[in-house]
C-alpha cells in the first residue's frame, strides 16, 4: 500500500496499526446499511427507536426470546402531557394483553392494566 494514491484491495490485507479514513464504502451497499466490524451489514433501522405515529410518540424497547425481557415502552402524549412507562410490552403497540402502565396525567398518578381504557377507574389511581 502506498500513500496518496487511489487503491482497491481485492484480497486479504492485514494492518498492524489503526486505519484512518474519511470513509469506508461497502460495494453494493445502500444508504440504510451499516458496515459492521466483522464485515457484515445491518439495517440502520435495527438500531433506532421505533416511533408509531398513532401511539402518542412512543419509544419501544422490544422483547426478545428471553422470558425475563418482555419489553418496555416509554410514552408521552404531546396533546395533554400525559406520560407513562409500560411494562410487559411486545413489538405490536396495539396488542395490550398483559401490559401494565405507570405514570401521570395532568391530575392523577395511575398504575393500571393497559387494556383498561385511560379513563376507567381500575387499578391504583391517586388524585393530585
Amino acid at each position: 500500500m502506498t500513500l496518496d494514491t487511489d487503491q482497491t484491495v481485492t484480497g486479504y490485507k492485514q494492518f498492524m496499526q489503526s486505519i484512518q479514513a474519511d470513509q469506508f464504502i461497502k460495494t453494493n451497499g445502500t444508504t440504510n446499511q451499516l458496515l459492521l466490524a466483522n464485515g457484515g451489514i445491518a439495517d440502520v433501522g435495527d438500531f433506532l427507536p421505533k416511533h408509531y405515529p398513532h401511539a402518542m410518540e412512543q419509544m419501544i424497547i422490544e422483547p426478545d426470546s428471553d422470558i425475563r425481557n418482555q419489553g418496555l415502552r416509554i410514552m408521552k402524549n404531546k396533546a395533554n402531557w400525559d406520560s407513562f412507562v409500560l411494562t410487559g410490552c411486545n413489538n405490536d403497540p396495539t396488542n395490550t394483553d398483559g401490559v401494565w402502565k405507570m405514570g401521570s396525567t395532568s391530575s392523577q398518578f395511575r398504575i393500571q392494566k393497559q387494556e383498561d381504557q385511560a379513563y376507567d377507574y381500575k387499578g391504583l389511581i391517586i388524585d393530585f
